[in-house]
């Protein structure tokens, strides 16, 4: 009786009903019915739980001798696989590194089949290297000298492995959500594995040439037009070698902020300004130091690290990778630098704690970055800002230059009226604060519409009274941002950025609005083309203005005089033809999509009216195809219609009080009291703009 008891199988003993698998995921009680109440509540599939009933008495020690759950055994597997497989990670790591040494060691182990062979660790390549002892040189992470042996880090990296006791599945469900390590947030959030840190200061990227190089690439490039470090005390830190601010050495958060800055000025160097005594390509040197960049990051705990310097390593790296990436992934990071900030409280003028007169100047210049960022990220996708207009107004940078405030400045200096180092800056800060007005919801009125851009120009005409655009290239760099900004706040004025029902614009006479739109464009070119622009034009190439263009296709598709469209073709073409690999995820996305099919009604517009364009009417416009035609009545406004500027064209040394000579005007052809009189053009932008949204 006992024997045949014993002999019984688990499919023939009685079954125990358990929590389903919803309740026990949402961790509720469950009435272990079936379907449960619960699940027939959510609607959702009820997955019953059951289980053979558990021996008593007599049978619970012979059973228990011989029984082996399945669910402990396959996780026993599962965990000693997983320990083979870092093991092997770490052989053929140090079989790749230390070649012969490795081979005379662990032969036997490699034809034994335990390990892989040496032809074989290619396809290893996607296994997480190991961290061992690591020598910081240069901003990068430099092995100790190869060893015959096998030393200390590599046991060291082993036993820690092999330490960890086997996980029970059970135990983890019921504990509650585990915190993901760093390196896998990163590997999950720019789709790269960190890098090993057995590198040597030989190879092509981490020579000190090329990183003294880049300092002064990220000095001259970088620091003028994105200001978020204090320069005196950059280039102490990485041309001097002396220690960043008051920073003890080979502190995590300046090897992030120096591997970030390697990074930010790899990527803001062209193709023809790349040095050819490197050594290496310009792509891989950006690969190799944005990986650096990562693993610092991920050293430092960027995520819940409370220090400033590490937060400004992070945004560099952002900035660094929409420049070379044009998927959602640095648009989706930067919302982690937008609650990283509001932690350490940037976005409160008087933070709760004491800070110096310096500190809070890097900490607004921080936080104007992010704004900078948050707002290009919504231009980019045509989405809605993260931070408010307030948050950025209420604490301005000052505009003074580095040399005014030194760190540990506890006093807070006085600001000057000439061009400083934080003139673009504060420019910069004061547009976006206008296109966050000009894209709130409650902005639907011209009226409030046309005062943001007022405002900005007044703001903009007192920064750069001072200006010398013949003598600076920078200063002629910031005059031609300022007129860009200024046209294109018009355009946004006119032909919102996203979809507003509510929103009917005004009747703007003649072709003023596709002149318009033409001229940003062609300012664009400018920018990009000219030499004085050119250490600069990798932050031109971020903000892409795909709505000058959108605007000037869906004028064109409204258009009925095939004089003016030929006259502007080649410009509207052209822009159309460079900006489709530099918008948000390039001509894959939800941008360039609809683009491409106004432009196809452009130019199914375009052919329909050549049928009765004849050169005669062409030379009777004989201006050059960049400028508008100015009819008698209209001369009163050439200052202000269109007047593209030029390579050669020049600017008095000092721009005195009157900064907009070259930028157009729309306002004086705008009749506010007519509205819809030209649905045409107007009809033709919503569709895009619907289309875009879809």
């Amino acid at each position: 009786m006992a024997e045949s008891t014993t002999q019984r199988t688990a499919g023939s003993a009685p079954k125990v009903q358990l929590s389903c698998e919803m309740c026990r995921q949402r961790k509720v009680k469950c009435d272990k019915l079936s379907p449960c109440t619960n699940c027939q509540r959510l609607g959702a599939v009820c997955i019953p739980v059951e289980r053979a009933r558990l021996p008593r008495g007599r049978f619970r020690k012979s059973k228990a001798a011989h029984r082996v759950p399945e669910s402990d055994s396959a996780d026993a597997t599962d965990e000693l696989k997983g320990r083979m497989e870092r093991l092997e990670g770490l052989i053929c790591t140090l079989m790749q590194d230390n070649g012969a040494a490795a081979n005379t060691i662990v032969p036997a182990m490699a034809d034994a089949g335990i390990l892989p062979s040496p032809c074989n660790t290619e396809s290893r390549s996607d296994l997480p290297w190991p961290v061992g002892n690591d020598v910081r040189d240069g901003g990068g992470l430099v092995a100790q000298k190869p060893s015959a042996y096998l030393g200390n880090s590599f046991w060291e990296g082993l036993m820690h492995v092999q330490n960890r006791p086997l996980r029970n599945l059970t135990d983890q469900r019921h504990d509650g959500a585990t915190f993901a390590p760093y390196d896998i947030l990163v590997h999950g959030l720019t789709g790269r594995a960190l890098l090993s840190p057995l590198c040597s200061t030989t190879e092509p990227w981490a020579t000190p040439q090329l990183q003294q190089h880049l300092c002064h690439v990220f000095l001259s490039q970088v620091d003028p037009v994105f200001k978020i470090l204090h320069q005196p005390s950059l280039r102490a830190f990485l041309i001097e070698g002396k220690p960043y601010l008051h920073y003890d050495a080979h502190r995590p958060a300046p090897e992030a902020l120096r591997c970030a800055v390697y990074y930010t000025a790899a990527c803001s160097i062209t193709e023809d300004q790349w040095p050819p005594a490197i050594g290496a390509s310009r792509a891989s040197i950006i690969a190799r130091y944005q990986r650096e960049t990562e693993a610092a990051l991920v050293r430092a705990e960027f995520v819940t690290s409370d220090d400033l310097t590490v937060l400004q390593a992070f945004v560099l790296s952002l900035i660094g990778a929409r420049s070379q990436d044009r998927s959602r992934r640095a648009w989706t990071m930067l919302s982690m630098a937008v609650r990283v900030a509001q932690a350490l409280s940037l976005h409160v003028p008087d933070p709760p704690f004491l800070i110096t007169a310096f500190e809070q100047e890097m900490r607004r210049r921080l936080w104007g970055a992010i704004g900078l960022l948050d707002v290009q990220a919504s231009l980019d996708r045509a989405s809605e800002p993260m931070i408010l207009r307030s948050w950025l107004e209420l604490h301005a940078p000052l505009n003074v230059s580095d040399d005014d405030i030194p760190f540990g400045h506890e006093i807070v200096p006085a600001e000057s009226d000439s061009f400083t180092d934080s003139t673009f800056t504060l420019m910069i800060s004061k547009a976006q604060c206008a296109v966050r007005s000009l894209t709130e919801p409650g902005s639907q009125y011209m009226h409030i519409r046309q005062a943001c851009v007022a405002d900005f120009q007044q703001t903009a005409s007192q920064l750069l009274r001072n200006c010398q655009p013949d003598a600076v290239p920078f200063h002629w760099y910031t005059l031609q941002v300022a007129d860009y900004i200024a046209a294109s706040m018009q355009l946004i004025a006119l032909r919102p950025l996203q979809r507003t029902p509510d929103f009917t614009p005004p009747h703007v006479s003649g072709s003023n609005l596709l002149r318009l739109s033409v001229d940003i464009l062609q300012k664009t070119e400018t920018l990009h083309s000219d030499p004085r622009g050119h250490p600069w034009r990798w932050f031109e190439g971020i903000f892409v203005p795909w709505h000058a263009l959108a605007v000037a296709i869906a004028e064109l598709c409204g258009c009925e005089d095939a004089a003016l469209i030929e006259r502007y073709w080649d410009t509207v073409e052209g822009a159309f033809e460079r900006f489709g690999g530099l918008v948000a995820d390039e001509k894959e996305g939800m941008l360039w999509k609809p683009m491409e099919r106004l432009m196809g009604r452009a130019r199914a517009k375009r052919d329909t009216l050549r049928v009765v364009f004849t050169p005669e009417s062409a030379s009777a416009q004989s201006q050059s195809p960049f400028l508008p035609v100015m009819t008698p009545d209209q001369n009163q406004h050439q200052r202000g219609m269109g007047l593209a500027i030029t390579p050669c064209s020049s600017t008095s040394g000092s721009i005195g009080v009157e900064p907009w000579a070259n930028v157009p005007t729309v306002w004086d052809e705008v009749d506010f009291g007519d509205v819809g009189i030209d649905q045409l053009s107007w009809t033709n932008y919503q569709d895009f703009m619907e289309d875009m949204q879809r």
